[in-house]
């Protein structure tokens, strides 16, 4: 959240970031859950909740095309004031191979 909107994310409770696709089933990819020790200010960070593999929403027959949704839901307040969020997502890569 832009500095100079003078609004924060502290009225937000809980925020819930999901992943679908027409063909595999909603997961959760990430969550937040308010705590009142340390309210998140202009940077909310929702932490990682499930392994999800994502090839499995992106890949499908050559040439296809492939729709996934990414839906953020929450409860709490939003801030009084006009306010833009930039958003990163940040994805991790694990690697394994096996050994004959």
């Amino acid at each position: 959240m832009s500095p100079s909107s003078n609004a924060d994310f502290n009225g937000f409770d809980t925020l819930t970031l999901t992943i679908s696709s027409a063909t595999q089933t909603q997961k959760t990819l990430a969550r937040y859950t308010k705590d009142p020790a340390n309210l998140p200010g202009q940077t909310i960070v929702l932490r990682p909740v499930d392994d999800v593999e994502l090839l499995d929403y992106l890949t499908g027959p050559a040439g296809s095309s492939k729709t996934i949704t990414l839906d953020v839901s929450g409860s709490g307040t939003l801030p009084g004031n006009s306010w833009t969020a930039d958003v990163d997502l940040d994805v991790r890569l694990k690697v394994t191979a096996g050994w004959p």
